[in-house]
């Protein structure tokens, strides 16, 4: 028979191993999404009045995106044009 004490400490045990599992998990993802990214996704909402231009810079070469499924890019806002 598990005294209570026992149970407690594997509830304890098996609760920090998920907590670490989830952190370990998430850590994982971020390297790998960093290292299969392609590129990046550049929007440049200088003008208001026209909808925001989009621009593909690309750090591989177009014939690999071609042949894959899903990519991945990061996505960055800039605007060149200052507003007066």
């Amino acid at each position: 028979m598990v005294s209570r004490k026992e149970t407690c400490f594997m509830n304890w045990f098996f609760g920090l191993c998920w907590v670490l599992g989830v952190l370990v998990g998430y850590g994982l993802r971020d390297i790998m999404v960093k290292m299969f990214t392609s590129g990046t996704l550049r929007i440049d909402q200088s003008d208001p009045s026209e909808p925001p231009y989009m621009f593909l810079e690309g750090t591989i070469p177009i014939d690999w995106i071609i042949k894959k499924k899903r990519i991945t890019f990061n996505v960055s806002v800039k605007d060149f044009i200052p507003r007066d």
